[in-house]
């Protein structure tokens, strides 16, 4: 005998909703319209699973006066164009933009499971977009994603199951934002202060403690090190999209046969600067430490620090280069404390 917990249906997305609604944009010219309480969800609130706030409200005369429609708290609502796949429930009632289209669940359709379920679907609804600058998918199109449909009580403990999870990752998210503002407060403090110093004097770069030296950085540090590398060589190369703003750590590392073309070369313990990422301690900085082979290379993107050992420890010139008091001067205006 089949038990309800092994039956799933597969059915298209149109057949499990009562009903697909779009938004709008109120007239811009009419500034009374944002200013009302009324939350007016976008693709740029498209943060999360569940939305309470948008980034931006409207009046009820805009909705009267405009083809933006109230969507009922509790529904399913998709981006269609722009952000396609991306999905959330609406958790109070709110009004959406033409970007995005309300779903109704059925009766026998939970909202969070449906919610879940599309977004399983996010690659093949991407897949579905069409259009040269902007991608949309159409009505027609949505409507027939496949969706498999098991009982509803089994829906619901689905859809509990994943919530607890997305619980969890929200929580660990903030942690991580916590721990990177202590962090933050953290490096100003020991950039600038060390341990346990009680006397402190003014220098170019601001008070220090009075027994540090203060010495041009290219004392410390080589700028762009000489690296030979034989014509033909295969090697380890870092693109810009390996290089992270919150970790010293190289993602990866792809193989590539040295040619003509010329490029930044490094080795372990030196530390990769993004010279096209903002001057500030979110710039990409890397720290290489992981080069199975003698001498690696990266774009012409990349600044190398190569610290003189008996004056400059790595990850200490990691950390100095992800400063702000560092990042916004050039390499061989910095300074060494």
């Amino acid at each position: 005998m089949v038990s309800d917990a092994q039956i799933i249906d597969t059915k298209p997305l149109g057949d499990l909703v009562e009903k697909i609604v779009g938004g709008g944009t109120p007239s811009r010219k009419k500034l009374e319209f944002y200013n009302g309480n009324i939350p007016w969800a976008t693709v740029k609130d498209l943060r999360g699973q569940f939305l309470q706030e948008t980034l931006e409200y409207i009046s009820e005369d805009a909705i009267r006066e405009s083809s933006a429609n109230l969507i009922d708290k509790g529904n399913v609502i998709l981006a269609t164009r722009m952000a396609l796949g991306k999905a959330f429930i609406n958790l109070v009632d709110m009004a959406i933009n033409q970007d995005l289209k309300a779903l109704y669940p059925k009766p026998f359709i939970d909202s969070k499971f449906l919610l879940y379920a599309i977004l399983n679907k996010a690659k093949k609804i991407e897949r579905q977009g069409s259009g040269t600058t902007v991608k949309g998918i159409r009505l027609e199109n949505l409507r027939a994603i496949p969706i498999d449909v098991p009982p509803l009580k089994e829906q619901q403990k689905i859809a509990a199951i994943l919530s607890s999870v997305d619980k969890a990752i929200e929580q660990t998210k903030q942690i991580i934002e916590q721990t990177e503002k202590v962090k933050k407060g953290l490096m100003q403090q020991l950039l600038t202060k060390g341990i346990g110093h009680t006397e402190f004097k003014k220098t170019a770069i601001g008070e220090v403690p009075k027994e540090w030296e203060l010495s041009p950085f290219t004392d410390a540090v080589n700028i762009n090190p000489t690296y030979h590398i034989e014509k033909g060589t295969e090697v380890e190369f870092v693109e810009m999209a390996a290089v992270n703003t919150d970790s010293p750590h190289i993602s990866y590392f792809v193989k590539r046969i040295v040619g003509k073309s010329g490029g930044t070369r490094f080795k372990n313990n030196d530390v990769l600067f993004a010279r096209i990422t903002p001057c500030t301690e979110n710039g990409k900085t890397a720290l290489i430490s992981e080069l199975t082979s003698d001498v690696g290379m990266g774009s012409t993107e990349f600044i190398v620090l190569s610290p003189i050992k008996s004056k400059m420890v790595p990850t200490y010139l990691y950390y100095i280069a992800k400063y702000w008091r560092i990042r916004n001067k050039r390499p061989d205006r910095m300074w060494k404390i």
